[in-house]
């Protein structure tokens, strides 16, 4: 097995002349559950764990290798131990669900996120996740793609595309169809060899069947949706990377039912670029587009040429990734003393072990 198949190039194998341990060797995390992952390498396929170093070496859970990923491992009987992830190229995070401060890192070095909605009705498709999913996109360094899936349970499926391009803003928007073939030609015109892509979406989008038949064949489980509300039912319960037939990679990952934000600013100002524009033309510098005098993002609502609703998404998501920053600055803080506090302590029972 090359493993160029999965991405290896020259620009890796400079990055790891840095490395002299002669015992590492490369690899990709191809399938992540549950801190047990499979790396492939040029010997093959194989179950990988995380070594004790790297696991005491680690801050962050950021730190912590996910589907993507390039590392370094050493071969012990017949399992890979990890001990480096090399740098990535892009990172596709978001906030942890629930009330932590921490972030959940999806996947790593992707060239491309495909975002994945149903037109089967329901909650299947919403602009405004469409403008969530498009800010964690940009923040990731990755190029964002919207595909509109299961166009054939939809009467007029040019209406949904006129909205998504409405809030995409040049993103490409592809009308797809698992079932009967259409779209899956410009999702392969995308992602050409050598490539990463990931779906991402709720649960019940088609993100399975999508994969299922750019791979030609049924390799993932498809699921039902419920009738009511067109939610659908987890059959992917573990981040899987598939080698496509003509040589580009792709992710299938589990539906993501919460988009909690974080990263940099300059990700919203990539989604709402229309809504940045027109704030360079505010009185102030600093302005904060609610009440100021001179504000030309209120005086363009009231002129009916930006909505109420792309306006108030707008001040979501900064309100949120300014939120994330304050939290996520203490918590690294926070750690980083513990880390120390903790070499600390092991230092002096050795000193005091060892006279």
């Amino acid at each position: 097995m090359s493993l160029n198949l999965y991405g290896w190039n020259d620009i890796r194998n400079k990055e790891i002349l840095e490395f002299d341990e002669s015992d590492l060797v490369p690899g990709r995390i191809i399938s992540s559950s549950r801190g047990i992952f499979t790396i492939i390498t040029e010997a093959g396929e194989g179950r990988a764990e995380l070594s004790g170093s790297f696991m005491y070496r680690v801050v962050s859970n950021t730190e912590y290798p996910v589907v993507g990923d390039f590392v370094l491992a050493r071969k012990e009987s017949n399992l890979f131990i990890i001990d480096k992830v090399l740098d990535r190229r892009s990172l596709l995070k978001r906030k942890a669900p629930g009330v932590t401060a921490e972030e959940q890192i999806l996947a790593a070095n992707l060239d491309f996120v495909f975002l994945v909605f149903g037109l089967d009705g329901g909650r299947s498709f919403n602009v405004r996740s469409i403008e969530r999913l498009l800010t964690l996109v940009w923040d990731s360094g990755a190029s964002p793609i919207i595909v509109l899936n299961k166009a054939d349970l939809c009467e007029d499926p040019d209406i949904y595309k006129s909205e998504a391009e409405a809030v995409s803003l040049g993103v490409p928007v592809i009308v797809s169809s698992a079932a009967h073939g259409l779209g899956l030609d410009e999702i392969r015109t995308v992602i050409e060899k050598g490539k990463t892509g990931l779906f991402i979406g709720r649960s019940g989008v088609g993100k399975s069947a999508l994969t299922n038949a750019l791979m030609e064949k049924e390799i993932t489980e498809t699921g039902d949706v419920r009738g009511d509300d067109r939610k659908g039912r987890h059959t992917t319960t573990s981040r899987d990377m598939f080698l496509l037939p003509w040589g580009a990679l792709l992710i299938d990952s589990p539906g993501i039912r919460e988009i909690q934000l974080t990263g940099d600013i300059s990700s919203v100002d990539e989604t709402f670029s229309d809504i940045a524009e027109i704030a360079a033309n505010c009185r102030f510098h600093d302005c904060s587009h609610e009440n100021e005098p001179g504000c030309a993002v209120q005086e363009s609502i009231q002129a009916g040429d930006l909505s109420e609703g792309r306006y108030r998404s707008y001040q979501k998501h900064l309100k949120e990734i300014k939120y994330q920053q304050r939290r996520g600055d203490s918590r690294l803080e926070k750690l980083e003393r513990e880390k120390w506090k903790a070499i600390g302590k092991e230092y002096k029972n050795f000193t005091k072990k060892n006279g």
